[in-house]
């Protein structure tokens, strides 16, 4: 009898250690997938968030100097512009859950350099004396520091080394 009760436990007792170590088995792999999707959402932020803010910096520049010379393409110009401002906040503002606040804080300072910036253009317009060049330049500036912080992240991001500060090439350039 005692070595049917010894059998009986010696089963329970393999049976709920089992189950446990299953159960803690899925658990651990349910984890790993989650920080792996994770890990590929933010890769695929980085990617997209630099091509589209390369993407922005063209659009941007082309069109300045559109609108500012006042063709007739120049409203067109300004509505395919909205648009791709909206697609870019769109991607930059996803940010908030994949960057870190360096990145975040640059693409603020972005942002506010191109807000004085347009206020400035409004202010002298395109029948100005001042040239529109430094003002294109300041663009340019702005937008290169936002991608040079998120070319350094991505790249972290990965493990990979960083660049040289000469390495950069953010797209476009006027």
């Amino acid at each position: 009898m005692h070595h049917v009760l010894a059998i009986l436990l010696t089963a329970v007792a393999s049976a709920i250690a089992a189950w446990w170590g299953g159960k803690l088995g899925v658990q651990r792999e349910a984890e790993k997938i989650t920080i792996q999707r994770a890990i590929d959402r933010r890769l695929d932020w980085y990617e997209r968030a630099v091509k589209t803010l390369t993407e922005y910096k063209k659009a941007t520049l082309k069109a300045a100097q559109i609108v500012w010379s006042g063709g007739p393409e120049a409203a067109q110009a300004q509505q395919e512009y909205r648009e791709l401002v909206s697609r870019a906040n769109d991607v930059l503002n996803e940010g908030g859950l994949y960057a870190r606040p360096t990145t975040i804080t640059a693409f603020r300072t972005m942002n506010a350099e191109l807000q004085r910036i347009m206020r400035e253009a409004r202010v002298h317009g395109p029948s100005a004396s001042e040239p529109l060049q430094p003002d294109l330049k300041a663009v340019e500036r702005a937008m290169n520091s936002a991608w040079a912080q998120l070319v350094k992240e991505g790249r972290e991001h990965l493990g990979l080394e960083p660049l040289p500060d000469d390495q950069f090439a953010p797209g476009p350039s006027i």
